[in-house]
């Protein structure tokens, strides 16, 4: 059996730690890092998805990949998780809910987090682009 393959990063992601919820307020990114939008390829998780101040509901998530030990947080190190633009310079704005690491301590080890839409109505002030590119 051959083993699981790390996977391909074909995509560029800008990232802000602790960032502002308004998207004209958020500035430079804290790093720029090779990704894979790879919703689909592990089991589909739904997470809770912020929209009005006294409304939750739970929402569809991406799955973003990272290159091993690439600067990643969720609100389990800072109150206020990052937020990804990914492809980076395209408008669409992820938050995330969740990350860790895949095959730890293994040659195919990466980070993986999952990631609901950022937009109008949740968490992050932002809208994604019309049509989605």
């Amino acid at each position: 059996m051959s083993a699981f393959a790390l996977p391909n990063f074909n995509l560029t992601a800008r990232v802000w730690h602790a960032p502002a919820r308004i998207l004209t307020a958020l500035g430079p990114p804290s790093l720029t890092t090779a990704c894979n939008l790879a919703n689909g390829r592990v089991a589909h998780i739904q997470v809770e998805q912020k929209r009005l101040v006294t409304q939750n509901a739970l929402g569809a998530s991406a799955s973003l990949l990272f290159p091993a030990l690439t600067d990643i947080r969720d609100a389990s190190v800072f109150s206020n998780p990052d937020v990804i633009e990914c492809p980076a310079l395209s408008g669409r704005y992820y938050w995330v809910a969740f990350c860790d690491d895949i095959a730890k301590g293994f040659a195919n080890e990466h980070r993986w987090a999952i990631c609901p839409k950022a937009f109008t109505d949740g968490w992050f002030q932002g809208r994604w682009p019309t049509p989605m590119t």
